[in-house]
């Protein structure tokens, strides 16, 4: 049964995610590593407890906001979504997003990138959210599309999707989009 994607609920993570995280990225191994780098075969517990660490630590240094994407009703884990990568100055700041293959196709990335948005918006006083996303991964530009993002760029990757150099299309989303 599908999940309504008003009962998708984002909360920072917490250290007794490692199982049911280290779970879902297993899960969903093969999809992921296509458009996520740090989703290799041999992902395991330790780097989960490094993710969530690290995690623990953008949020006190306000540098970041990763958030645990969840079911309200159940607390199952269904993905991940944030901001990253802030410019203070320019108040603008990257959104990444994902989900699990188990959940993938019932609007659950949409609503979970555009909550994250709104925290953006409403908590953080950006201007601007950045969306930079590989050419075909066709889902996640159809998100970024969902939420009302333009695009503005084509620009070199710079994190490295596999060994050949590839761009990504940056998609642009401000408070009023999101509206």
């Amino acid at each position: 049964m599908a999940l309504d994607a008003a009962r998708v609920q984002l909360r920072p993570w917490q250290a007794g995610d490692a199982d049911a995280l280290h779970q879902l990225v297993r899960a969903s191994h093969a999809p992921l590593s296509r458009w996520l780098p740090w989703c290799h075969p041999g992902y395991g517990l330790a780097d989960v407890r490094s993710w969530i660490d690290h995690s623990l630590a953008s949020w006190q240094a306000r540098s970041a906001f990763p958030f645990a994407v969840v079911n309200a009703d159940t607390g199952t884990l269904l993905g991940s979504a944030g901001l990253s990568r802030f410019d203070v100055a320019q108040k603008i700041a990257n959104l990444g997003y994902w989900v699990g293959a188990p959940f993938v196709g019932q609007g659950i990335a949409a609503a979970a990138a555009r909550e994250a948005a709104r925290f953006g918006f409403d908590d953080l006083g950006l201007q601007r959210i950045l969306v930079r996303v590989l050419p075909d991964n066709h889902a996640s530009l159809g998100v970024a599309r969902k939420l009302g993002a333009r695009y503005e760029a084509t620009v070199p990757d710079d994190t490295r999707h596999g060994d050949a150099p590839r761009d990504l299309l940056v998609h642009v989303l401000t408070a009023r989009d999101l509206a």
